[in-house]
């Protein structure tokens, strides 16, 4: 026997693109979600490369831009995608990734952010990058309405019609200001529309505001439906019972002090099958952005899941 060192074994094609596979990245970023948020997106960028991710980044141009993108790139061998933008970019990008196992992560520079909180995912960038080096994929599933999927809630009524209300110019320059303005407005009508009627799971519903959620958060940190989940297969039906102007001011209060979901004159359903009957051509808005008009079916797609990174320290017991 000799005493010549032994020849290193090269490693396997399959190990090697295993390897280089997890360090891929990609990163959905929309431009007009987060233009006030340039800086914060570079220094995200920067983070994730001191942990030696190969990161590519890629702007949507056009609503529906962030899937195509998405399901482009479950084939091209990237292990994580990143929402870098509001609640619709990280919507649209989960499409693009359901049924594969290509985790799915979010950097939020949207208004609301309703995923950052339900995730406990900080606002600092740096923070949120050394979260996803330890994030926990959790499997998890999308709503459907009608033709549409949303991640976290649909509703029918006064934030549908604020939603409405909000053009994206103003938007772009009063950010969530954009909503307290049309909020304003809207109760500001001299009459309401009418209750929005609905049947969850055949269970007859009537109220000035409706929202069908599989999260736990609405508009930002404040809790509606304590017992959802995104990684179930239920949805939560809220809905206010009085009905009025005064009404809504005492729910919005009891909305900012965290005490909607305890008020007895607030209904919360569980239900697998929600529809919103009218009145007829009333807009709905999913995840903050307006998709269509009543009547509308809500399922949650229980068949197809996407792999949604979690914070290891902030996952639900």
């Amino acid at each position: 026997m000799n005493g010549a060192s032994p020849k290193p074994v090269p490693e396997s094609p399959a190990h090697s693109t295993a390897a280089d596979r997890k360090r891929k990245m990609l990163v959905v970023h929309n431009p007009v979600a987060g233009w006030w948020q340039r800086n914060k997106l570079k220094r995200f960028l920067k983070s994730l490369r001191h942990h030696d991710l190969t990161v590519t980044v890629r702007k949507t141009a056009h609503p529906g831009d962030a899937t195509m993108i998405a399901a482009k790139a479950v084939t091209s061998g990237v292990s994580t995608i990143v929402a870098a933008g509001g609640d619709g970019t990280v919507r649209e990008t989960a499409q693009g990734v359901r049924g594969s196992d290509v985790t799915l992560g979010f950097l939020p520079l949207g208004t609301a952010n309703i995923l950052a909180v339900e995730l406990g995912l900080k606002q600092q960038p740096e923070a949120v990058a050394d979260a996803l080096e330890t994030a926990v994929p959790q499997t998890c599933y999308t709503g459907t309405v009608g033709r549409d999927r949303f991640l976290l809630m649909v509703s029918a009524g006064i934030d549908s019609r604020v939603v409405a209300r909000v053009s994206p110019r103003v938007k772009r320059v009063l950010s969530q200001g954009a909503y307290v303005l049309a909020a304003v407005q809207e109760l500001c009508r001299p009459r309401w529309s009418g209750p929005v009627q609905a049947l969850a799971d055949g269970r007859e519903i009537s109220a000035d505001l409706i929202i069908v959620t599989r999260a736990k958060h609405y508009a930002g940190p404040f809790c509606i439906a304590p017992e959802a989940d995104l990684r179930d297969r239920y949805l939560y039906v809220v809905a206010p019972q009085r009905r009025g102007f005064f009404a809504m001011l005492r729910y919005a209060a009891a909305l900012l002090t965290n005490r909607l979901a305890s008020l007895p004159d607030v209904d919360i359903v569980r239900a697998q099958e929600v529809t919103l009957l009218g009145p007829a051509d009333h807009p709905v808005q999913a995840d903050g952005d307006l998709i269509g008009t009543l009547p509308v079916t809500i399922r949650c797609d229980g068949d197809t899941s996407y792999q949604l990174l979690w914070p290891e320290q902030s996952l639900p017991t």
